[in-house]
């Protein structure tokens, strides 16, 4: 072996030695990531409960000096915004998909929610209309954006397990994303968006006006036992469902955390109602039970919105007794199977049909 094919040997090999947190990685750049919930006047929101003017999420990825990312491409983004931090689907039009498809959606401007700016290697920034879309059935709430380089749908879920905030997935980008910023507007037909409805409107045309009624379509959450957290993540072409990423607080305009603030004005008005099924003394009985909440505040612009119950205690009246020898021979539900009951569950296929004991109607302005 030459000097010089020993050289090149040793070059090799301690290339194949290079600890793997010196290699590219791929993820989002420490620091970044920021979500803002902004009022009218561009202040800070943090009025609990309230409808904020917008909300805007950001976040960076590492790039190299080509201006590609590091470590791969991004393939989807997932943001899980925090318990109580809300969006009313129900509170402005949609648009079908047949409308939306293609690079030039021609969604009504009333269905815009927000815009997305994003940086795409090789061809600068692309910015353009976020959409209010018809969703496929099972999916609470989908939001479009679409241009001529980049096509990005967004699903709505419900963290069941978390508390029950929601989390947004856009999955499956099919180009090159550098940076992102969403802006989804708390009132989206409110006239100050005019001047960022329709992508004509974004690129320097005439404002377009919405003729949808100036609903809330966001909420912020209710507690103010300290900052709100959004949690971003991402995951790569390279090694999808590996999601890397960072929790975000809210912060006031100095960049220091800002906790949810006048939690007292919050409103919270129930309404309880019961009667048996029966006037029969000394007879069997069911108990039908109610609890109604105003809920007026969640379509007020402006308005804070009621609080929800965190937790509901029900004691029967006096007199109202079980019959121990009827309840041992109903059937029994276990933890698994009750993990296993879906809204759309056949018969018995999680819970025994025996073990049901009644039923439960719940009814919400956002569903």
């Amino acid at each position: 072996m030459t000097r010089g094919s020993l050289i090149a040997l040793l070059a090799a090999l301690s290339l194949l030695a290079v600890p793997a947190a010196a290699q590219a990685d791929f993820g989002i750049v420490p620091g970044s990531a920021r979500v803002t919930a902004l009022n009218g006047d561009g202040t800070i929101d943090t009025q609990a409960s309230s409808h904020p003017y917008s909300f805007t999420a950001h976040f960076d990825l590492k790039t190299e000096a080509s201006g590609h990312t590091e470590g791969g491409e991004m393939r989807d983004v997932l943001i899980d915004l925090p318990p109580g931090f809300i969006g009313n689907p129900q509170a402005m039009p949609r648009c079908p998909r047949q409308e939306f498809e293609g690079g030039n959606p021609q969604c009504a401007p009333s269905t815009q929610v927000g815009v997305l700016q994003a940086t795409l290697p090789g061809f600068g920034q692309v910015t353009g209309p976020v959409y209010n879309l018809l969703p496929p059935p099972g999916i609470a709430s989908q939001f479009g954006f679409s241009n001529l380089s980049l096509n990005s749908l967004q699903y709505a879920s419900v963290r069941s397990e978390e508390g029950y905030g929601l989390g947004f997935l856009a999955p499956a980008l099919p180009v090159e994303v550098t940076s992102v910023t969403e802006t989804i507007w708390g009132v989206p037909a409110d006239s100050d968006h005019d001047a960022q409805r329709g992508a004509t409107a974004i690129n320097g045309g005439p404002p377009v006006a919405s003729d949808a009624p100036k609903l809330p379509f966001l909420t912020i959450p209710a507690s103010c036992e300290g900052t709100f957290k959004t949690t971003v993540k991402v995951d790569s072409k390279q090694n999808p469902g590996d999601f890397t990423g960072e929790a975000v607080e809210s912060l006031d305009t100095a960049g220091n955390p800002a906790p949810m603030t006048g939690c007292d004005g919050v409103p919270f008005a129930p309404r309880i109602s019961s009667q048996p099924t029966t006037r029969l003394a000394e007879n069997p009985s069911g108990l039908d039970f109610e609890l109604k909440l105003a809920n007026q505040g969640l379509l007020g612009p402006g308005a804070i919105a009621e609080t929800e119950p965190k937790k509901t205690v029900v004691t029967l009246p006096e007199g109202f007794t079980v019959n121990p020898s009827l309840a041992e021979g109903i059937g029994v539900c276990s933890e698994a199977q009750y993990r296993d009951e879906k809204i759309d569950s056949p018969a018995g296929a999680g819970c025994p049909e025996g073990s049901k004991l009644g039923s439960v109607i719940a009814q919400s302005p956002l569903l």
